[in-house]
């Protein structure tokens, strides 16, 4: 029985290097390949923005902490309970928004975009 190869050891590359490497006349994207990187940059932005005003609007929307000094036992409870229950609401309408904009309309359609620019021959 043969002994198992050793794994080859990743060669080390530094910032300056993929810099340079970036830079050089060598390294040129294809037109499909810029506007893949374009729509990209631009899915960038929108989905920033997306879900900056999805967070917003659930600082908006989310429930007050309520003042529960004062009250019975039975009343805090009660109290306790129904602002769970808001924020369960709250909270499930913003994860339902993000799914619906970011992972079921936004993502797919960037994906089969990109996969097509980029799986193209030209």
């Amino acid at each position: 029985m043969d002994p198992p190869e050793r794994a080859a050891i990743p060669e080390l590359v530094t910032a300056a290097d993929i810099t340079s490497a970036l830079n050089s006349s060598d390294f040129r994207l294809s037109p499909l390949e810029k506007v893949a990187l374009g729509l990209a940059k631009a899915l960038f932005v929108v989905i920033t923005a997306v879900l900056t005003t999805i967070i917003i609007d659930w600082l908006i929307h989310r429930p007050t902490e309520p003042a529960i000094s004062g009250l019975k036992p039975d009343e805090q409870k009660l109290v306790i309970e129904n602002f769970k229950l808001m924020s369960d609401v709250v909270w499930e309408r913003t994860s339902r928004t993000f799914d619906l904009i970011v992972i079921k309309a936004l993502l797919p359609v960037f994906a089969t975009i990109v996969g097509y620019l980029l799986g193209k021959r030209s």
